[in-house]
């Protein structure tokens, strides 16, 4: 059985920056702080990350919801891919400077 075409166009969908931009922006606006301000993701936890939903934009609502099934920890592979957050945010936003901030 083929997959729908929208799915297996998300297997890089966390090398794109403009992807992982606008899941760091819509989690600072959840969780309410400023994205811009390095200091702010320090009290953002791995788990938060983890229970973020990642919405595909191009993705009808039920190729979303399969999506979601069929690959529930895309959040997950964010991590994974980058070796924690604070090497996604670097590369994500680099015209910030992450450096010695602990994270917790």
């Amino acid at each position: 059985m083929r997959r729908p075409h929208s799915i297996k166009r998300s297997k890089g969908f966390w090398e794109n920056k403009d992807n992982r931009r606008q899941f760091f922006l819509e989690l600072a606006k959840e969780l309410g702080f400023d994205p811009m301000v390095p200091e702010n993701w320090r009290k953002v936890s791995d788990a938060q990350i983890l229970a973020k939903k990642v919405k595909l934009s191009h993705c009808t609502y039920l190729l979303e919801r399969l999506a979601n099934f069929l690959m529930p920890s895309q959040a997950g592979r964010l991590l994974t891919q980058f070796k924690g957050l604070f090497n996604a945010l670097q590369q994500t936003f680099p015209d910030l400077v992450f450096e010695g901030i602990p994270y917790s």
